[in-house]
């Protein structure tokens, strides 16, 4: 467990590394991710409530206003857990330890998982076998362990990874979008 926790702290310092080296790249990465997402939505009518997420700096740019006929709701971390919420540009706050952009529950509505179709998920890397790394924390990992939506992880080709060391609560996806391919993980 202590090599496995080592080996994604190396990991993530290695992604982080990365993303800094690539960042005057990003935004056009982020164009193309869009695009793939486009494509997979296409694939994906029925699913009309999509969980996703308001990116930090170096994570993938997504412009969620592209699909008007996709209801998206957002996670705002409570204590040790996660729960989203509907909510709009004006409902939004930064999380004052993340500096991440929330919805603030005084304004927005909170939606059971049941409600939700699909999950978006960022990530510090991915692998093709749906294999995520997150920040470290788990709050994904804990909300989705249950759940059988559709979990697709968004992200930057030059972040895949052969392989991810994996716990028992790591939550794998079902599909993962890079600005590259669309993987569907079997």
């Amino acid at each position: 467990m202590a090599l496995q926790k080592r080996s994604k702290d190396l990991l993530r310092k290695d992604a982080w590394l990365l993303l800094q080296e690539q960042q005057d790249f990003l935004k056009q990465k982020s164009l193309k991710v869009e695009g793939n997402l486009a494509k997979f939505f296409a694939s994906q009518q029925n699913a009309k409530c999509w969980a996703a997420f308001m990116p930090l700096s170096l994570e993938v740019q997504i412009d969620y206003s592209r699909w008007p006929d996709k209801d998206f709701v957002f996670p705002r971390c409570e204590g040790q857990s996660m729960s989203f919420y509907r909510a709009n540009p004006d409902t939004f706050e930064k999380h004052a330890k993340w500096q991440v952009l929330e919805p603030n529950p005084a304004l927005a509505k909170k939606v059971n998982a049941n409600e939700i179709d699909g999950f978006l998920l960022p990530g510090l890397a991915f692998s093709t076998k749906g294999q995520r790394l997150g920040k470290g924390k788990a709050y994904y990992d804990k909300y989705l362990q249950n759940l059988s939506q559709t979990k697709v992880g968004l992200t930057f080709e030059f972040l895949m990874k052969e392989e991810i060391p994996q716990e028992s609560t790591d939550v794998k996806m079902d599909f993962v979008i890079t600005d590259e391919q669309i993987i569907e993980v079997n």
